[in-house]
């Protein structure tokens, strides 16, 4: 779990930095306040992945992922396929290395928000049990 709290910190920092580029940028479009949405909505499930905590609704989570994923398979598909348009017309080793590990961490950002919405029953069962809401985990922190 300690590589998925440095994945969530450094996802948490990058949309930090996309909330305060595109507000201070004065050129917000609308796909622009939706990508920071979807983002900023889906630290949620990474939190309570990484930390092992009941946030919401097992459904709430599940919805979120099958509405999402699209967006981003659709983006990811987009940004392959001109990458490798350009890979094919200008072959270079370290570029298509570079390509491909970036390619493998994009789909790996896509587990924890999976495994908390899909294969983490034992962690909704457990919660479930001890009816403690969500603030009442992060009540340390406050």
């Amino acid at each position: 779990m300690k590589i998925w709290k440095i994945v969530f910190w450094l996802l948490a920092l990058v949309t930090a930095r996309d909330f305060f580029n595109l507000m201070f940028s004065g050129e917000a479009e609308l796909l622009d306040l939706i990508g920071l949405a979807a983002s900023l909505f889906m630290l949620i499930p990474y939190y309570g992945y990484t930390y092992q905590l009941v946030i919401g609704w097992k459904l709430l989570w599940q919805m979120g992922f099958l509405l999402i994923s699209p967006f981003f398979c659709y983006q990811v598909g987009l940004h392959t396929w001109a990458r490798i348009s350009q890979l094919v017309q200008y072959f270079d080793w370290v570029s298509a290395l570079f390509f491909i590990a970036g390619l493998v961490m994009t789909l790996a950002v896509v587990i924890p928000p999976f495994q908390y919405a899909f294969r983490s029953n034992a962690l909704w069962l457990e919660n479930a049990e001890r009816e403690k809401p969500v603030w009442y985990a992060l009540r340390r922190y406050f």
